[in-house]
């Protein structure tokens, strides 16, 4: 008889509590696979794989995981996605594995990544307290033909890579920390100068 993994039966049981169903529980699982992980870097010894987190982990927005893998040993990943409940829709949902605001996949409605916070101090959230960095809701615009073609081939999938997309009547934005935005400033100029294109750069304070 195959043994049943104890922490993933846990999972299952939980998950069943709450009221998900079939599909949702195996999507919630699928978040904790291998599929859904990005290797960095993979030790013979737990101590190995330890000294190489504690010299890299500062190069990295997400917090460095270890696992045991069959074949590879000690190896050192970071999740891709995170599971975490919307409070709006009532479902559970993957959300990109960034400490940033970001939209509900189902309901389109803005949602904290919680599970992804290390304090769990709620009532001073190291996003919206008053120490934290404050984000803007950013839209690139265009005038002509290429530079359409541009935006929709080289820079909306830069900044899917790094930023949560939101949609408002039909117009694809980002959430993004207002330090970043002159570096994304620079990008458009760079471009622009390049290719003699005139894409725009607009942006809001975002509230949630």
């Amino acid at each position: 008889m195959k043994n049943v993994d104890v922490e993933w039966f846990a999972m299952v049981m939980e998950a069943k509590e709450i009221g998900m169903t079939q599909k949702e529980i195996i999507s919630f699982l699928n978040t904790y696979s291998w599929n859904n992980r990005t290797k960095l870097i993979n030790h013979s010894t737990m101590e190995g794989i330890t000294k190489w987190i504690e010299k890299n982990q500062k190069d990295y927005e997400q917090l460095i995981l270890i696992d045991e893998h069959p074949k590879d040993g000690y190896v050192a990943y970071i999740y891709k996605t995170t599971p975490e409940w919307c409070s709006h829709c009532e479902h559970e949902v993957e959300l990109k594995n960034i400490f940033m605001p970001q939209q509900c996949p189902k309901c389109e409605e803005i949602i904290l990544p919680c599970n992804q916070c290390e304090s769990r101090d709620c009532a001073n959230c190291p996003l919206y307290s008053s120490h934290s960095v404050g984000y803007s809701v950013l839209f690139i615009g265009y005038d002509i033909p290429h530079a359409l073609e541009c935006k929709i081939d080289t820079v909306m999938p830069f900044l899917n890579k790094f930023y949560p997309l939101f949609e408002c009547e039909g117009d694809k934005m980002h959430i993004v920390p207002d330090p970043h935005i002159p570096m994304i400033q620079n990008m458009i100029d760079t471009l622009n100068a390049h290719y003699d294109f005139n894409l725009t750069l607009d942006y809001s304070p975002y509230h949630p």
